[in-house]
């Protein structure tokens, strides 16, 4: 009996655990983010041959004018592309030195919300950020571990844990 009460308090406590931790379900993905959002960066990253093109919604792009932090409602959109390689698998580059684009490999989502950050512990806590990916047709990805983009960018606290904040910054004042 008591092996009994153990085991439902344990797996009581685990629902509720799993009840309290944020997840990239919570994000709504913006099917219009092609026409709704801002453009304002392409980034290639050679360390893991992928080039992103990042969009901002309009929330963000009226509150990135005066910095950081972004008001809640902030929501961005990262389009991940493979990048061209060669026989080496090096990347193939355009006349002006930028990667080129392959296949989309996912959609990627940051938004940011009211009470979102507290389920997260110190370590990995981006403020109010999720983060989520989504297939081309804004699926969500449910087995995608998140933590290395909080990871990643935690060091930006400064910036509201936007990498971009300043090319943001720039276009929201163009």
């Amino acid at each position: 009996m008591r092996t009994i009460r153990l085991t439902l308090a344990l797996a009581a406590a685990c629902a509720i655990a799993g009840h309290a931790l944020a997840g990239a379900e919570r994000i709504t993905f913006p099917a219009d983010y092609k026409s709704d959002f801002v453009y304002f960066l392409t980034s290639d990253r050679p360390d893991n041959n992928t080039v992103r093109d990042l969009y901002a919604n309009l929330a963000a792009v009226e509150s990135a004018r005066d910095g950081a932090p972004l008001d809640h409602g902030s929501q961005f959109v990262m389009e991940v592309y493979a990048a061209v390689v060669d026989d080496a698998d090096e990347p193939v580059l355009d006349a002006d030195g930028r990667m080129q684009k392959g296949n989309l490999k996912a959609l990627a989502v940051m938004e940011k919300q009211p009470g979102w950050g507290e389920s997260y512990p110190e370590d990995i806590r981006n403020g109010d950020w999720e983060f989520g990916f989504f297939t081309g047709d804004g699926t969500l990805k449910a087995d995608v571990d998140t933590r290395p983009c909080m990871e990643c960018h935690l060091p930006f606290a400064d910036d509201d844990y936007v990498i971009y904040l300043e090319d943001l910054v720039a276009k929201a004042n163009e």
